[in-house]
């Protein structure tokens, strides 16, 4: 059966069911899977189509990245972001200052240069200044959202989660944002940006740009981005045992997730919850697209941000926009 196009999005988790630019979020959600299937349906590359719906989400200021990014301790916009092919070639970039759109610019460092990751560095800040001071440039800076300052980057609701986290009260955002993409071709593409934890130690970075941690795709398996505690997930390599059993049930059964969508749901499930029962305990999501098989997401947090669009094997076209709770309910 022939590869059917698929998109998936999410704006993080939460751990409380904070109510707060509801509309706001769906919005965007919905703004960023159609952004990325219009580009697909247009005939663009899925990673360009990947890149428009992240920037949509890194728009939003009530999501953890782009202009929603929670300062650090210092006071510094940080971010981290990645892009990976199903061929197995990725660009990681963290600590990104001053930046909008950090996917965008990990997408054009992945078109013109060896896979890697790269921790924000004065060679990369010379390079990006020479391009940006070329011809051209104009364009480059509004393609990445390159601010003067940090202050640019801080939306008011980020501010005030870093305020109340500051004064105490617990961190129960993690608006990390991401997609999946499979593109007509059965390719996959997945793509992971972040500002991080509120008031983050200087330096830190989490699993969202962290290759099998935070973001992967593999054309014979399948894709992933997650969000939530990005510690947790790293010491639980949450990414990393959903993939594999995911080869290994796929191996067995090509079309096991086509005709079992709840299969995979249970895969990702059991692997959260194993995440939670360990001494770094953490909750957070992960948005799946299988070689074959519709989108998926499973959650052990109170709410995720999450929206998709895709044709069933039947070919008909399904698409939605969820705030999902964790008893399954929607808003």
């Amino acid at each position: 059966m022939a590869n059917l196009a698929a998109v998936i999005v999410h704006g993080g988790v939460e751990s409380s069911q904070l109510m707060e630019g509801l509309p706001e979020r769906k919005a965007a959600l919905a703004r960023s899977v159609e952004s990325a299937w219009q580009q697909l349906e247009a005939g663009a590359t899925a990673e360009d189509a990947l890149v428009s719906a992240l920037r949509s989400l890194e728009d939003c200021e009530y999501f953890d990245a782009g202009y929603g990014s929670y300062p650090n301790v210092a006071g510094e916009v940080r971010q981290d972001a990645a892009i990976m092919r199903g061929t197995g070639e990725f660009m990681a970039l963290a600590n990104v200052p001053r930046m909008r759109y950090p996917a965008a610019y990990a997408a054009d460092l992945l078109r013109g240069r060896k896979s890697t990751m790269l921790v924000w560095n004065p060679s990369l800040e010379q390079e990006l200044r020479q391009q940006l001071n070329a011809a051209g440039g104009t364009e480059l800076r509004a393609r990445y959202g390159v601010v003067d300052s940090d202050a640019e980057l801080v939306a008011p609701f980020a501010a005030e989660v870093s305020r109340r986290v500051r004064d105490g009260a617990a961190n129960n955002k993690n608006g990390t944002v991401g997609c999946v993409i499979r593109d007509q071709q059965g390719r996959i593409f997945a793509g992971t940006s972040t500002g991080g934890t509120p008031n983050k130690a200087e330096g830190r970075i989490g699993d969202s740009p962290i290759i099998g941690g935070g973001t992967y795709a593999d054309d014979e398996i399948g894709g992933f981005s997650a969000t939530g505690f990005g510690e947790a997930f790293l010491g639980a390599m949450v990414g990393g045992h959903v993939i594999s059993e995911m080869r290994s049930l796929q191996r067995k059964d090509p079309n096991i997730f086509l005709e079992a969508e709840s299969r995979l749901q249970t895969v990702i499930r059991t692997e959260l919850d194993r995440m939670i029962d360990r001494p770094l305990s953490g909750r957070g999501a992960l948005i799946v697209i299988p070689t074959r098989g519709n989108p998926v997401f499973a959650s052990n947090s109170a709410m995720l941000n999450v929206a998709a669009k895709f044709r069933c094997a039947s070919g008909d076209l399904t698409e939605y926009v969820k705030i999902a709770l964790f008893d399954g309910s929607c808003v």
